[in-house]
């Protein structure tokens, strides 16, 4: 049996990668030239 205390643990881990992801992924959308994506110029 898995106690709370690790499942709560892993859950905040989960929630930090995924947050580290989405940076990552807002970076390399910023790093591209416009037009690329839903064509707003990068204005956003």
């Amino acid at each position: 049996m898995i106690s709370l205390a690790t499942l709560l643990q892993f859950g905040l881990f989960l929630i930090a990668l995924l947050m580290l992801v989405i940076k990552i992924a807002e970076l390399a959308q910023k790093n591209k030239p416009p037009n690329t994506f839903g064509g707003n110029g990068g204005l956003d």
